[in-house]
């Protein structure tokens, strides 16, 4: 078997993050008294959120920034007068009590926690990321998680494998696969530190990018096929 360890992306790739942020942020905007079409409100938060993401694995942000901005923005454009820091409190307790997997999730990290060592290696935020896996039907089957916000390293920085690798005291690269949903993220910075990689393409988007995974997957539960 090449592999002994393999590193797992968490939102996106395991977890179903929309769908529990989805649930989250519409419980949480009703309590502030909004009528509005729920979806529409949803989908603005969701496209922003994703770009200040993008910005934060640039470094051009802090997770402060992003916690405060996404809601300013949205607030701003929607013309809605709520108190930021109270939906942002809100929001993140509520996400945090989110465990919705992606659909296979469960299986396959079943099955690969019974051929090699499992480890999240997550750029999500601690206090949501270490509540979710709590009490979680995975808990049992992961080794370690590696956060990002927890270490001040953020993927695509190799160093984040770095740190991942000594935390599990694992030395050989060769026998390490990330896999994940983000081009930008998970596979730029497993190709970076010289590990293979997997991209789970679920949205089947075109690669216009000079990555190169060595696989590629539109679900989660494919990786059975091939590890």
């Amino acid at each position: 078997m090449k592999y002994e360890v393999v590193f797992l992306d968490a939102d996106g790739t395991i977890w179903d993050f929309k769908r529990s942020a989805k649930k989250a942020f519409q419980s949480v905007i009703k309590q502030f008294g909004y009528t509005g079409d729920l979806d529409l409100l949803f989908e603005r938060y969701h496209e922003i959120n994703g770009a200040l993401w993008r910005r934060l694995e640039d470094g051009t942000i802090k997770k402060e920034q992003l916690r405060i901005e996404r809601y300013q923005t949205l607030f701003q454009e929607f013309d809605l007068d709520y108190s930021v820091e109270e939906v942002s409190r809100k929001y993140l307790q509520a996400i945090a009590n989110g465990r919705d997997l992606i659909e296979g999730a469960q299986e396959v990290c079943e099955y690969l926690s019974k051929k090699y060592r499992l480890v999240i290696v997550t750029n999500g935020m601690k206090e949501t990321q270490t509540r979710r896996m709590a009490g979680s039907v995975i808990e049992p089957l992961i080794e370690k998680m590696i956060i990002s916000d927890e270490i001040s390293i953020a993927k695509p920085d190799p160093a984040i494998f770095e740190y991942a690798m000594n935390a599990i005291g694992h030395k050989n690269k060769e026998t390490v696969i990330m896999v994940g949903d983000s081009l930008r993220a998970d596979i730029a910075g497993g190709i970076a530190y010289g590990i293979d990689t997997c991209w789970v393409n679920a949205d089947k988007a075109e690669n216009h990018t000079s990555l190169q995974p060595e696989y590629t997957i539109e679900t989660i539960t494919e990786l059975m096929g091939i590890l």
